[in-house]
């Protein structure tokens, strides 16, 4: 998607073809709950403050199960995310992405993403602009001379219609000099990050848009454990990460360089190569513990397990926990699904041992998760308990017991789990019988 920027922006840009001009932009993806950078004015609904709206998953990501592309969302009118960054003089631009969706048709709500130091710098989304699409914004503001010492980025909503709610959503903002727009910026890990973990080790980042929107954005990756001696390990590739295998304890430095087909303001059809800003993070050597919850179980509820109540069934969960050693791990069983009546009481004697017992007074289907925590990683792992009303019902519904789920393999007609002179009696009584019209009888 091509860049909307003021008519000033092309011709500052010339200067800028590879000046490193580092975001400046705390958190501008929102990937990282840990770095917020913005404040906490957020979305509000019926008075109500709304929780977590910093971190939504992406609506458009493809995979949202790996967790790795969040946005913000503002909510309500009147309310919005703001930081505010101090700068010198001199020309800085700013952007991101804006996207509004379309519930039921309804487009009464306009994204604002704005630049404030004396002067007010507004982009709009407007209403039915393609909704579910998003829209990238950007703008330069000129401080050579008016001497401001910060600015305030604002992402904000504004409603045309009732009623006054709805959301926009706001992704991958960034504020720098000019030429930040050019470089791959969002690094993960993240800028000065310490304690990364060395299972599946994969640097992500986010590649610069092209200046002609048929263009795609190519990237060279560089990595190394010295700022001044950076190897390259991946050349000219589309995507926006590349998996690597770090040593413990280390602390590595990496650039992306952005590749645009047609960049070069100075030649309209030149390609621009735009080199990246040095990130760096530490591993650490702290591996993340192995959690193994155990095998699924099928139980019933009267079921002769020593605790004398044919209403109440206990049993053991028997989780393992491996770590290194090398930090404090903390387990935590928790009941974190389950189809039940709601009367049904569950208690679990000592959660934070990984082999604890239960007790159940009612029939149902139970997950229980058992998570562990060190001080760098978590790690967690699920097991499926089941509580039947009859010890045959469990054994029919036990995978492993084949000749209770298969019973008419094994002479149980009936299949109450027993074989009888009840089913020799089924089996007689249709003893000759006729099996098809094939045969030359009527079934």
């Amino acid at each position: 998607m091509s860049k909307n920027k003021a008519a000033i922006l092309l011709s500052y840009l010339a200067l800028a073809c590879t000046v490193q001009a580092a975001n400046l932009v705390i958190n501008g993806d929102f990937e990282d709950p840990a770095k917020t950078g913005w404040n906490l004015w957020w979305g509000v609904e019926g008075g109500k403050y709304v929780n977590g709206n910093r971190y939504i998953a992406d609506p458009l990501d493809t995979n949202p199960a790996d967790g790795t592309n969040y946005c913000a969302g503002v909510w309500w009118t009147d309310n919005g995310v703001n930081q505010s960054i101090p700068i010198g003089p001199g020309l800085y631009e700013f952007g991101g992405k804006i996207m509004t969706p379309n519930p039921g048709g309804l487009l009464n709500r306009n994204g604002i993403m704005q630049c404030e130091f004396g002067e007010v710098v507004p982009y709009f989304l407007i209403p039915g602009d393609a909704p579910n699409v998003w829209h990238i914004r950007s703008g330069i503001i000129d401080n050579t001379t008016a001497g401001a010492t910060s600015v305030l980025i604002n992402l904000l909503m504004a409603n045309l219609a009732t009623p006054n709610g709805g959301n926009i959503y706001f992704d991958e903002i960034y504020f720098g000099p000019v030429g930040v727009s050019n470089q791959a910026k969002f690094p993960h890990p993240r800028d000065g990050e310490v304690g990364v973990q060395l299972i599946n080790p994969v640097l992500r980042w986010t590649n610069a848009e092209p200046n002609n929107p048929a263009d795609t954005v190519t990237s060279d990756v560089f990595l190394g454990t010295s700022p001044a001696a950076l190897a390259q390990i991946a050349n000219d590739i589309t995507a926006e990460s590349v998996a690597v295998s770090l040593l413990p304890n280390t602390q590595y430095y990496w650039r992306v360089d952005c590749m645009d087909p047609h960049g070069d303001p100075n030649a309209p059809y030149g390609p621009r190569t735009t080199a990246g800003d040095v990130w760096t993070f530490t591993t650490t050597n702290d591996i993340a513990p192995v959690v193994n919850a155990g095998i699924d179980k099928y139980l019933w509820i009267d079921m002769a397990d020593g605790d004398g109540d044919p209403a109440k069934v206990t049993f053991t969960l028997d989780g393992v926990v491996t770590d290194d050693g090398k930090s404090p791990v903390t387990r935590l069983w928790a009941l974190t699904y389950s189809e039940q009546d709601p009367a049904t009481a569950i208690n679990i004697v000592n959660p934070a041992s990984a082999v604890t017992s239960v007790n159940i007074n009612g029939t149902g289907l139970y997950t229980f998760t058992l998570s562990a925590d060190d001080a760098f990683s978590h790690a967690e792992d699920a097991v499926t308990v089941i509580v039947y009303g009859s010890a045959c019902a469990a054994a029919q519904g036990d995978p492993s017991d084949i000749p209770a789920r298969y019973p008419g393999g094994h002479g149980d007609i009936n299949g109450d789990c027993l074989t009888n002179l009840t089913d020799l009696a089924i089996m007689a009584g249709s003893w000759i019988d006729c099996m098809s019209a094939k045969l030359g009888c009527t079934p």
